[in-house]
Formats: C-alpha cells, sequence, structure tokens
C-alpha cells in the first residue's frame, strides 16, 4: 500500500452547463504511479471531469489539488490574482492526451513538441530540441522527427502528442480517450506507449473504453455513472465481482 500523499485529489467537484448537472460531487484521490481507468457510458461526465482537473472547463464548486498547487471553487472573493497564479501552477502540473490530435498542421513533429517548453517555459530552445527527440524516441518515433502530421498516421500523431504532453514535464498525465478516433490497427501502438508510461510510474488518469487495457494496466477503476463515481476499485475486485448493476451492463456492452 502506497503511504504517500496523493498527487491528485479532488473534493465535491460540481459543474453545470446550463441546467444540465455534468459532475455531481466527484471526489478522488490518486498517488504516485497510481493508473487509474475512469469508464462509464458516454455522457456520465468523464471527460469534463478531466477538463476540470486541468481547468479547461472552471468547476463550479469544489477543490483539486495536484503536486501540491491547489484550486477550490467558488473562489473567495478578492482572490483573484492569487487563484489566477496557483491555477497555473495547477495547469503546468498536468499533461492531457485528447481524442483529436491537435497537432500543428505547419509544424514538424519536433516543432510541434518543442513548442510550449520554449515559449510558455521559457527553456533554451537546443535543450528543448534534445528532449525532444529522446522523446520521440520513447514514443517509438525517432525517425519521424521531421514529418508534418499530414505525412503520419493517427497512431503516430497521437504518440507525437504524448510526447509534447511529456515534454511540459508534468506531474501527472490526463488521457481523454486517446484510442477513439484511431482505426483499430492503430490503437495498440498508443496503448503500448501508455504502458509503458505506466511502468515507468507515471501517474495517469484515462478515460477509456479499452477494458483490457483498463484490466491489465491500471492500478484502480473507477466507473461514472450520471455525474457520479459509482464504482471505485483495484481491477480484480471490480471485474471478477461488479458491484452495481449498471456496471454489470457496462461490461457486457463492451465485452
Amino acid at each position: 500500500m502506497n503511504n504517500e500523499m496523493p498527487v491528485v485529489r479532488v473534493e465535491g467537484l460540481e459543474k453545470s452547463f446550463g441546467a444540465l448537472k455534468v459532475l455531481k460531487g466527484i471526489s478522488l484521490e490518486a498517488r504516485q504511479g497510481d493508473v487509474i481507468s475512469i469508464l462509464g457510458r458516454s455522457g456520465s461526465g468523464k471527460s469534463t471531469f478531466l477538463r476540470c482537473l486541468n481547468l479547461l472547463e472552471r468547476p463550479d464548486t469544489g477543490a483539486i489539488s495536484i503536486a501540491g498547487h491547489e484550486a477550490a471553487f467558488p473562489e473567495k472573493p478578492g482572490s483573484g490574482k492569487l487563484s489566477h497564479r496557483a491555477m497555473e501552477r495547477l495547469r503546468a502540473s498536468t499533461g492531457m492526451v485528447f481524442q483529436s490530435f491537435n497537432l500543428w498542421s505547419h509544424k514538424t513533429a519536433l516543432e510541434n513538441i518543442i513548442e510550449a517548453p520554449v515559449h510558455v517555459l521559457g527553456r533554451p530552445k537546443a535543450e528543448c530540441v534534445e528532449e525532444a527527440r529522446r522523446l520521440l524516441a520513447r514514443v517509438g518515433l525517432a525517425d519521424r522527427a521531421d514529418y508534418y502530421p499530414m505525412h503520419l498516421s493517427g497512431g503516430q500523431q497521437q504518440r507525437v502528442a504524448i510526447a509534447r504532453a511529456l515534454a511540459m514535464r508534468p506531474k501527472v498525465m490526463l488521457f481523454d480517450e486517446p484510442t477513439s478516433a484511431l482505426d483499430p490497427e492503430l490503437v495498440g501502438e498508443v496503448l503500448q506507449v501508455m504502458r509503458g508510461l505506466a511502468q515507468e510510474g507515471m501517474t495517469m488518469l484515462v478515460v477509456t473504453h479499452e477494458i483490457a487495457f483498463a484490466r491489465d494496466v491500471s492500478t484502480r477503476i473507477v466507473f461514472f455513472s450520471e455525474g457520479q463515481v459509482e464504482v471505485d476499485g483495484s481491477p480484480h475486485e471490480v471485474f471478477s465481482a461488479p458491484p452495481s448493476e449498471s456496471f454489470r451492463k457496462f461490461l457486457s456492452n463492451h465485452a
């Protein structure tokens, strides 16, 4: 059992879009090296939850702590500047990989990777180029540094996107259904990279429908239903004896 302080701590997270309440008091913790697979039907709040973690969506209420950087909502009156700094630090602690690859089409793979470290973090370009080449090798694309996205397969583009996120040296990696836009034959190469990150001890929260990956790689399974955590347990526990009827139905539909 890992007794370290949580790298990620979420308490009572709520988010609405107009009259639609998408997240209804989500609480969750992840410790260093945890790989938490977040499962659930479409519309259950999984992607919104990830987007709230790195503040692409602003939560209505609740508290988030990532690598010791905290943000609480709603914000206290008069705390705007401090809150903004806190949110920037929190956002910098996460790397996010989306369903779509979101690469700059006019930049090469290497240029995509160095863009944020150079222009956001202000790191020396030569240092960033060297690290980008290491990251491309890490995701199996050492020979594709000078390729533009249009000349890469979907799986290769997603691996570049993973390398781009890693270039920011995040404490936590967030994956929002990273294989859902890929042709079936390309899914495995992305999951292989993610398996490697897990083996290296990267803390990861993964929204996915890849049940085999969730079962084999995760330290925990979290099942969202209607904006709430309905199931939270080890893969062995929840897959061998599904603890709710809706989770059983979900698994049968994704067998």
